[in-house]
C-alpha cells in the first residue's frame, strides 16, 4: 500500500511539473491535432518518428523502441515499430518488429471507427519467428469540454499462448490545450493505466503511462511532420 501511495505522490507531481512546463509551451492544441489514441489516425502526407521506453518493475526487465509512422490517406495510415527488450527469463534479450495499419470511418462530427491491424515478429537469439496477429475495433466519441471516450476490443493470437480477447474504455481529457490526460482500462485480463500527453511544439510530442497494477512505466518522444 506505501508502494501504491508514493506511486501516486509521484504521479501528481509529474502532472503538476507538466501542467507548468505546458503553460509555457507553445504546441498546437490537441483539440485540433490528437494524437493517434482511439480511431485517430495521422493526417494525410503526415509522418510520425517516435522514441520510447518501458520498465517492468517485477520483475525487473525494460523495453526500448523505435517506430516510424506514415498517413497514406487521412483516413489510413500503417508504420512499423522495432524493440530491443531485456527480461528475466531465457533468452535475456530478444528484438521484436512490429507491423501495424488503421482505418478510420468518419460516422458523424463526433463519432470515429477505427479497425486497427497488426502482425509482430520476433527474434531471441535463434532466428525470426512469427510472434502473433492483431485487429479489432474502436469507436472514438468526442463528449464536448475536451473529453473524448474510446471503446473497444483487440483479438487476436500470440504464439505459444493462442488466441486472445480484450475489450477495453479509454478516456482522455484536455485539461490544457496541449496537455492531455488519459486513463485506460481494460478487461480479459484486467489492466489500468493513467498518464499524460504533452504538447511541447506544434511537431513534439511527449507522452508518460502508468500501469499501477502490472507496476510498469512507460514514456515516449514523438515527432510529426
Amino acid at each position: 500500500m506505501r508502494g501504491y501511495r508514493q506511486g501516486g505522490l509521484a504521479m501528481c507531481v509529474v502532472l503538476g511539473l507538466l501542467a507548468c512546463t505546458a503553460a509555457l509551451t507553445m504546441g498546437a492544441s490537441f483539440r485540433d491535432v490528437p494524437p493517434t489514441i482511439g480511431a485517430y489516425t495521422l493526417r494525410d502526407g503526415e509522418w510520425q518518428i517516435g522514441v520510447g521506453m518501458g520498465f517492468l518493475f517485477l520483475p525487473m526487465s525494460y523495453d526500448a523502441s523505435v517506430s516510424v509512422a506514415y498517413g497514406i490517406t487521412s483516413w489510413f495510415m500503417a508504420g512499423i515499430a522495432v524493440s530491443h527488450g531485456v527480461q528475466p527469463g531465457p533468452p535475456p534479450a530478444y528484438m521484436s518488429y512490429d507491423f501495424s495499419a488503421k482505418l478510420r470511418l468518419p460516422l458523424g462530427s463526433a463519432l470515429d471507427l477505427g479497425l486497427p491491424l497488426g502482425a509482430w515478429f520476433y527474434d531471441e537469439g535463434y532466428g525470426i519467428a512469427a510472434g502473433g496477429l492483431g485487429s479489432g475495433a474502436v469507436l472514438s466519441l468526442k463528449m464536448g469540454a475536451g473529453l473524448t471516450v474510446h471503446g473497444g476490443a483487440a483479438v487476436g493470437t500470440v504464439r505459444a499462448k493462442g488466441w486472445y480477447f480484450q475489450p477495453y474504455i479509454i478516456a482522455d481529457f484536455d485539461l490544457l490545450p496541449n496537455l492531455k490526460l488519459v486513463g485506460e482500462v481494460g478487461l480479459l485480463p484486467v489492466s489500468v493505466a493513467v498518464g499524460a500527453w504533452l504538447r511541447v511544439l506544434d511537431f513534439m510530442d511527449l507522452k508518460l503511462a502508468l500501469a499501477p497494477l502490472a507496476l510498469s512505466f512507460t514514456g515516449g518522444l514523438y515527432l510529426r511532420f
